[in-house]
């Protein structure tokens, strides 16, 4: 190839940058690879000032979650309740940052990671606090809430689960505080216990009378077992439930509300029902050439019926059919 003749010097030169070329590559190379050592440099430097940094943070969040014992006034629930979510949201968000430091002291080579098994410890150890205030203060707002907000916006729902985890997560954190000898918090976890225990004998009647079911005659039928009249009206919340002690008639109202509740379901498969007929259509087609026509859709509506028939027919053995019977 040396010896061939180039009728173009421009081709001579291209033979002699090809040629030259991996030896351009090479340095290039060389010269990039000392860009990224100086950049790794920086990266590892600032790396160990972000540590630095969050050292402290680690340290503050320590002394702030060693320190919370001392907030032990009930009444300031919501003050304590949103320093607890801070404080909480600051650990998990340095857990993550943890995490993330260790990944990039692998990625840069490190010899070892840094430990920071602490901060899972402080998040373990700090959880019954945050459990106790946010649980407090759901409570106390909720329950506040129930009985004296109007009757139609009551939630049996959310009555029955935000009592079901008051009750479990109290269960837990009087554990841990009796543990710890802190009679003042411990208190306050016995306190908002006992009021949910107190209030769990409520929570069957207000899923019975908030159920969907119930009507003007469930009403009729619930005063006329009680012997008294028992009917929202205006202005009626929970609290003129409870000033009328309905939990001492709670068998009755439970009874009469799963009545309802059977019987609106009934009253919704029939609306269903109903409904899925407005979609069935019949049309008419030309038979060959005898000027008549055929009626087309047979098949959809056989389909329906026979499936409604046999709804229909359980329907007919139900003990609450009684309001739908023609």
């Amino acid at each position: 190839m040396f010896h061939h003749k180039f009728e173009d010097e421009e081709d001579q030169d291209r033979m002699f940058t090809v040629f030259g070329a991996p030896k351009e590559v090479m340095e290039r190379i060389e010269k990039q690879q000392g860009y990224l050592e100086k950049e790794k440099e920086k990266f590892v430097k600032q790396m160990d000032n972000n540590k630095t940094d969050f050292s402290s943070q680690i340290m503050e969040l320590e002394n702030l979650t060693s320190n919370f014992k001392q907030y032990q006034d009930a009444e300031q629930f919501e003050e304590v309740a949103t320093m607890a979510k801070n404080i909480k949201q600051r650990i998990d968000e340095a857990n993550e940052y943890g995490k993330m430091i260790n990944n990039r002291e692998t990625l840069t080579g490190a010899e070892e990671v840094t430990d920071y098994t602490s901060i899972a410890q402080m998040q373990k150890d700090f959880k019954p606090y945050y459990d106790l205030w946010t649980v407090v203060e759901q409570w106390r707002q909720r329950h506040n809430s129930w009985i004296n907000d109007p009757f139609d916006e009551l939630d049996a729902q959310e009555v029955e689960d935000v009592v079901d985890n008051a009750n479990r997560v109290m269960a837990q954190t009087i554990r841990f505080f009796r543990d710890k000898e802190l009679p003042n918090i411990l208190a306050i976890g016995d306190g908002v216990k006992k009021a949910v225990e107190d209030f769990k004998v409520e929570v069957p009647i207000i899923i019975a009378i908030r159920t969907d079911g119930m009507k003007e005659r469930h009403w009729d039928n619930l005063s006329a077992k009680v012997g008294f009249e028992i009917k929202p009206t205006e202005n009626f919340t929970y609290q003129n439930c409870i000033d009328m002690k309905l939990a001492d008639y709670s068998e009755i109202i439970v009874d009469v509300g799963e009545k309802a509740s059977k019987e609106y379901n009934i009253e919704v498969n029939l609306a269903k029902m109903e409904k899925e007929w407005e979609s069935i259509d019949f049309t008419l087609k030309d038979f060959k050439n005898t000027g008549t026509c055929s009626v087309a859709g047979f098949d959809d509506a056989m389909m329906v019926l026979d499936e409604h028939i046999v709804i229909a027919q359980t329907m007919q053995f139900s003990p609450f059919k009684g309001p739908f019977v023609d």
